[in-house]
C-alpha cells in the first residue's frame, strides 16, 4: 500500500518524495556541469584580462572583475613553532584557528604593513607573485613560519 497524506500533512506521498529526490540529483549534476563551465570561462577571461592589462570589464549591466585573495598556510613541519610564536607575540587566540582565520589575520597584517610602507595593492600582489614578501618584516616573530599564495578569481556585480 502506498503511503499517502495523513492528518496535518500537505498531501505528499512516497512517489512525491522519490520525484523530489530524483529532481535534486538531476539539478546537482547540472550544477556540477555549470561550475566546470564557469571554471573554464574564468581561466580564459583571466588570461584575456592579463593580456589586455585590464582588471575589469562591464557588459550588459554587470562588471566582471579580478579578485585576488591571499591564502596563508603553515610551512611544512613548522606548526608547533608557529603556535609557540603566536603565543609569544600575543596572538594565543589564533593557535587553534582554521586556515581561513589564519589567512584573514595574515591579510590584515599585510595590508597594515603595505600602508606603513606606502605600497599599493598592485605592489603587494607583485611581491607575492614574485615570492619577495619579507614575511618576518610583515609579521615579526611569526612570518618565518608561514607560506602565502595569492589566488585570483573573477567576481561580478551589477553596475550602476
Amino acid at each position: 500500500m502506498l503511503l499517502s497524506s495523513h492528518e496535518g500533512s500537505q498531501g505528499v506521498n512516497t512517489r512525491d518524495f522519490i520525484r523530489l529526490k530524483q529532481r535534486k540529483a538531476e539539478l546537482e549534476a547540472e550544477l556540477k556541469g555549470v561550475e566546470a563551465e564557469i571554471r573554464e570561462a574564468q581561466d580564459d577571461l583571466l588570461a584575456q584580462f592579463a593580456d589586455a592589462g585590464r582588471t575589469s570589464e562591464t557588459v550588459d549591466g554587470y562588471t566582471v572583475y579580478r579578485h585576488p585573495q591571499l591564502w596563508a598556510g603553515v610551512q611544512e613541519g613548522a606548526r608547533a613553532d608557529l603556535v609557540d610564536a603566536l603565543r609569544e607575540t600575543g596572538h594565543a587566540d589564533l593557535t587553534t584557528v582554521n586556515h581561513q582565520t589564519l589567512s584573514s589575520f595574515v591579510r590584515e597584517s599585510l595590508a597594515a604593513w603595505a600602508d606603513e610602507n606606502g605600497l599599493t595593492k598592485e605592489d603587494v600582489s607583485d611581491l607575492i607573485a614574485d615570492d619577495k614578501v619579507d614575511w618576518d618584516a610583515v609579521m615579526p616573530g611569526i612570518g618565518r613560519f608561514l607560506t602565502a599564495t595569492e589566488k585570483t578569481t573573477l567576481n561580478m556585480r551589477r553596475s550602476n
